[in-house]
């Protein structure tokens, strides 16, 4: 637009530069007289007389009143014309002056009736996409959502949109709160789930450990096939450095994806480099991890303890009940998605790679012991080998 106005601008002051000079120059005007034909007539009867004087027709005397009454003739029909030659007459400055105001608004005015003037002052106009809403209209929409919210509190659809569009602006305070009440009303929909967990993300500093990963697997529990969810716990899985896992997640979101897909030559990358780095361990020490969601059972959720520790560990599946992999976090962390591997063994020479079945444990201590006592709540799952398959665990006893 700064072009557009620029050329319109020199338009405008080629045509004011050739009219306005013309009214601010001094004119040059010719006074003539315009008795000049009655004073040729009066020459030729002077001419008359002296001739006539000349040829003796006329006496001295009759020569003199002859002319003396043709001279009074003259003043009588003639009087005393002046010539003044040149004459200058003053610049039209009034004139000027109306022009150079009335063509500029003339031009804006027939610009208003045929052209586009709301993008001289806002050329953001144009740069928006016609499908893209503006800035205004998005908030308009919010407005709008959040008066239905009002009346209507219990409108999932509402929610998501509420939660969505604050997504894309990066209003998380907004947009996670918006994505819980989501999905509090429509629980089991893996969409939701991943594009809550991919906000939760991002409001998090880009990190999909903790609450976002926990929901990434309880969408993919709901359906494995949800490209948004494998491509997401992909990249949790990545994060921590669960290569094998990364391969697992991605190649089956390639047999999701056509061909043609534009993300498939990235995604082809990210699986060699997958493997590339789980291959970098030697087969003989591979490390073994698991990976899972710690979730409270609804008919104990109201006697959680505020503020108590929550802890979660494998032990061997024959031999002494010790952890062989414990984590730490708190009940506020609900669900919580852990990791458990060797580096989070508690002694060294008995870690969960030398382990072929394990039980995984998840206790709310009110205490912060990890020590089981009596008022505590529990969750316990069969044996099982571990094979990169997330495992859910659901606290779901009272310990007696």
């Amino acid at each position: 637009m700064l072009a557009f106005s620029a050329v319109a601008f020199v338009l405008i002051a080629m045509v004011l530069l050739a009219i306005l000079p013309a009214l601010l120059r001094p004119k040059v005007s010719q006074q003539t007289n315009t008795q000049s034909e009655r004073r040729d007539v009066f020459r030729g009867q002077f001419d008359d007389i002296a001739q006539d004087k000349a040829a003796g027709v006329l006496s001295d005397a009759q020569y003199v009143v002859a002319k003396a009454e043709l001279e009074r003739r003259m003043l009588d029909e003639i009087g005393l014309t002046k010539l003044t030659g040149k004459k200058l007459v003053k610049p039209d400055l009034i004139m000027a002056c109306v022009i150079a105001v009335l063509i500029p608004i003339g031009a804006f005015l027939v610009y208003s009736m045929i052209g586009q003037p709301a993008v001289l002052f806002n050329p953001q106009i144009l740069a928006a996409a016609p499908n893209e809403p503006t800035q205004a209209q998005i908030d308009a929409l919010l407005a709008e959502v959040k008066v239905k919210l009002a009346e209507n509190p219990n409108d999932a659809q509402g929610w998501r949109v509420l939660a969505k569009v604050n997504a894309r602006l990066e209003r998380f305070d907004e947009a996670i709160p918006a994505f819980e009440k989501a999905n509090q009303l429509t629980p089991n929909d893996p969409q939701l789930l991943s594009d809550y967990a991919e906000a939760q993300a991002i409001a998090n500093g880009y990190k999909l450990a903790g609450k976002p990963e926990a929901l990434l697997q309880q969408a993919l529990k709901i359906n494995p096939n949800n490209e948004h969810a494998l491509r997401l716990a992909g990249a949790a899985a990545f994060e921590r450095k669960d290569y094998s896992q990364v391969v697992v997640l991605w190649e089956h979101l390639k047999t999701l994806l056509p061909q043609d897909s534009p993300v498939m030559p990235e995604l082809v990358a990210a699986i060699q480099k997958a493997k590339t780095m789980a291959a970098e361990k030697p087969t003989a020490n591979t490390q073994v991890s698991v990976t899972g969601t710690v979730h409270i059972a609804p008919a104990l959720a109201n006697q959680l303890p505020a503020n108590a520790t929550l802890f979660v560990y494998a032990r061997a599946a024959q031999g002494a009940p010790i952890p062989i992999a414990i984590v730490r976090a708190s009940v506020k962390d609900l669900p919580f998605a852990f990791t458990l591997d060797d580096t989070t063994a508690p002694m060294p020479n008995e870690t969960l790679s030398q382990e072929k079945e394990v039980v995984l444990v998840a206790r709310i201590s009110k205490s912060g012991d990890a020590k089981a006592q009596a008022g505590d709540l529990q969750g316990v799952t069969d044996a099982f080998r571990p094979s990169g398959v997330p495992v859910d665990i659901e606290i779901n006893e009272l310990v007696q």
